[in-house]
C-alpha cells in the first residue's frame, strides 16, 4: 500500500470513528435567534461562485442575521455587492493554486484563522471549503453552530455536519449546508452582482467592438488536464466565422492569457471579427459581458459557470476525470462535452502529456454541431 492510499484509509478510519462517537452526543438545536453568521470561502473562484445559491438560502433562513464572509484576495470580487452579505473580510491563506497540504495545516495559520473567526462573534459558521485547517479553526473558535461537508476529513468536529451525497452537483452539495440549518426553500442559480462601473465598462466595450451578436471564448483552464487544445478552439471559432459572418468572436481572460489569445487570433488569420479582450475585465465585469453574449465556449473553469448561470448558450469542454456530474456548468442552456472512455488516465492536477489525450480526443466538430443550430435560431 503506497503512502497516499495509506493516508486515505487512515483518514476515513478517523472520520468514521469520530462520527460514531458523535452519535453518543446530543446535537444542539439551531438557536431561535441568530444574529451573526460567518461564512468561510478560501477556495477557488468557481467554488465561491457556486456557493452563492447557498448564501441566498442562508439569508432567507435567517433574514435578521448579519452575514460576514471571510474570503481570499483572489475571490473577493465574486461576493462583492452580494445582497446576502453585510461584510467581507479578506484573509491571507496559503494560495490555493500553489500551496501544499503542509502549508494548509500549519499551526500558525490555523490559530490565525481561528482568531479571525472569533472576532466576528458568529452564532453560526458555514465552512464552504471544508479542509482540515478550516474545520479545526472553526472548532478552536468555538462558534456555537458549525456546518459543512459531512464527508470531509475531521467533519465530525462540525456541530451540524451536512449529509452531502457523493456524485451530486456541487451547488446541491453546498445547499445541504443551508438545509442542515433548517432551510427548505427553492434554490436559485449562482449569481454575481456587478456595479455601475462594471456595467459602464461593458457598455463601452460592446458599443465599440461588438454592437451585434458575439460569442465569448475563454481559452485557459488553470490546470493542464482541463485544457482543450488551442487548435480545437480555433476550429470552432473558424466554423462560426464561416457560417455566421455577422457574429464577432470575443476572447475574454486574465492578463496572463494574452499569449494564448494572440496565438488563437493568429490561427484565425487575425480576422478583424476576432476581438481580444484579455485583461480588460474583472470577474464582475465578465459576468456582465456574458449576459450580453449569444454564446460561450470554454474549458471547465469558473467563466463557464458564470456564462451558464447567465442563461446564454454555454459549451464547456471537460475532462471526465474531474467528476462531470459534480462540476459541470449549470444553467438553462448549458452543455458539457467530454470523452467518457479513454486509455489515458491523468495523474493528479497536472497531466504528464501536453495536450492531455482525453482533451485531444474531444473533437471540435461535436461542440460545433451543438452550437450551430443555437446560433442559427
Amino acid at each position: 500500500m503506497d503512502a497516499r492510499t495509506l493516508r486515505h484509509v487512515a483518514g476515513r478510519a478517523v472520520n468514521a470513528l469520530g462520527h460514531l462517537l458523535r452519535r453518543f452526543k446530543r446535537t444542539a438545536p439551531i438557536p431561535a435567534r441568530v444574529d451573526r453568521i460567518t461564512t468561510l470561502h478560501l477556495d477557488r473562484i468557481g467554488d465561491t461562485f457556486v456557493a452563492t445559491p447557498t448564501l441566498a438560502a442562508i439569508a432567507e433562513r435567517f433574514p435578521a442575521a448579519r452575514i460576514t464572509a471571510l474570503v481570499a484576495p483572489w475571490n473577493r470580487s465574486v461576493l462583492e455587492g452580494n445582497p446576502a452579505i453585510a461584510e467581507i473580510i479578506v484573509v491571507e491563506p496559503p494560495d490555493v493554486h500553489t500551496a501544499s497540504t503542509w502549508d494548509y495545516v500549519a499551526p500558525g495559520f490555523v490559530r490565525k484563522l481561528a482568531g479571525v473567526i472569533s472576532l466576528t462573534r458568529a452564532d453560526v459558521l458555514v465552512d464552504f471549503q471544508g479542509l482540515p485547517f478550516t474545520i479545526l479553526a472553526g472548532w478552536l473558535a468555538r462558534t456555537p453552530v458549525r456546518t459543512g461537508d459531512g464527508q470531509k476529513f475531521l467533519s465530525f468536529l462540525f456541530t451540524h455536519p451536512a449529509p452531502t451525497p457523493r456524485g451530486a452537483h456541487q451547488i446541491d452539495g453546498f445547499l445541504e449546508f443551508a438545509r442542515a440549518l433548517g432551510w427548505s426553500g427553492t434554490p436559485r442559480l449562482p449569481a454575481i452582482f456587478p456595479g455601475d462601473a462594471e456595467r459602464a465598462a461593458v457598455d463601452a466595450f460592446v458599443a465599440a467592438h461588438a454592437p451585434g451578436r458575439f460569442v465569448v471564448f475563454h481559452l485557459s483552464a488553470g490546470r493542464s488536464f482541463r485544457q482543450w487544445p488551442l487548435q480545437h478552439f480555433a476550429a470552432v471559432a473558424s466554423s462560426i466565422l464561416r457560417d455566421f459572418p455577422d457574429v464577432r468572436v470575443v476572447v475574454d481572460g486574465a492578463g496572463g492569457d494574452a499569449p494564448l489569445a494572440g496565438a488563437f487570433a493568429a490561427a484565425l488569420g487575425n480576422d478583424p471579427r476576432v476581438i481580444l479582450a484579455v485583461g480588460q475585465f474583472s470577474i464582475r465585469a465578465s459576468y456582465e459581458l456574458y449576459g450580453r453574449a449569444w454564446a460561450f465556449v470554454g474549458n471547465d473553469s469558473a467563466p463557464g459557470h458564470l456564462a451558464a448561470a447567465r442563461g446564454i448558450h454555454t459549451a464547456t469542454v471537460m475532462n471526465a476525470w474531474t467528476e462531470v456530474s459534480r462540476w459541470k456548468a449549470r444553467g438553462p442552456n448549458a452543455e458539457a462535452f467530454y470523452v467518457e472512455q479513454s486509455g489515458h488516465r491523468c495523474a493528479g492536477n497536472d497531466c504528464t502529456l501536453n495536450p492531455c489525450p482525453r482533451m485531444q480526443e474531444l473533437s471540435p466538430d461535436i461542440v460545433y454541431a451543438w452550437l450551430r443550430p443555437r446560433l442559427a435560431s
